[in-house]
């Protein structure tokens, strides 16, 4: 119950926003989805505030993007721009989660951060992190080119109909290996000698500040 708890705390703090809007969206429609999301946004805002708990990187992003393509999707519904709006949602998050490698903290490593408390990571598990964050930009970009090649092919609502399932289907998956296979993963890692501090040559600390340095 207690992993439950921590998945669902998860979710809402970093994607809270974009869940929000999209059951709003099925069950009530645009212009109801656009308005719950933004009272949400303001309200898990205030409720951070008065905690004193910092907002993630993650969670500002899915509000500020939420908010701009729901007017986005309300205004433009019968133009080119609406047919390649989720295209271009993903070319923007990927452009957002490499932003994160410029500096210390990755974006996967600041949701992890949020899973341990204040147990602070080794360079092994940074770098683990960093790597992940790259194969997230990764996907976003080839899952823009695939729905760019979709809205390409097939009316919006049938594009609509396939993204609905391969998107949902690709990103809980790629959510479930993030967060439940990282540690049999960095277990295995570190059984074959594949992490940095193992392998002894050229390895990068990473700081908070962003520098850089040879261990």
């Amino acid at each position: 119950m207690g992993k439950l708890k921590k998945i669902f705390s998860f979710v809402f703090g970093n994607f809270g926003p974009l869940v929000v809007f999209y059951a709003a969206n099925h069950f009530c429609g645009l212009m109801t989805a656009i308005a719950v999301s933004f009272v949400f946004s303001l309200g898990e805002i205030a409720w951070k505030l008065h905690r004193k708990e910092p907002l993630t990187m993650m969670f500002k992003y899915t509000a500020a993007v939420t908010l701009v393509f729901g007017c986005v999707d309300l205004g433009f519904q019968r133009s080119v721009l609406f047919k390649y709006e989720a295209a271009l949602t993903n070319v923007f998050t990927g452009i957002f989660f490499a932003s994160t490698l410029r500096g210390g903290t990755s974006i996967i490593e600041e949701a992890a951060r949020k899973q341990v408390g204040d147990k602070p990571f080794n360079d092994d598990q940074r770098w683990y992190f960093r790597r992940l964050t790259m194969v997230w930009v990764a996907y976003f970009f080839l899952k823009a080119a695939a729905y760019a090649w979709l809205a390409s092919l097939y009316s919006i609502e049938k594009a609509m109909a396939i993204r609905a399932v391969a998107g949902n289907v690709t990103l809980y998956g790629l959510m479930g290996i993030s967060m439940f296979g990282s540690r049999p993963l960095l277990i295995f890692m570190k059984k074959h000698g594949l992490l940095p501090s193992q392998r002894g040559a050229n390895t990068v600390k990473i700081t908070d500040g962003g520098d850089s340095s040879a261990a």
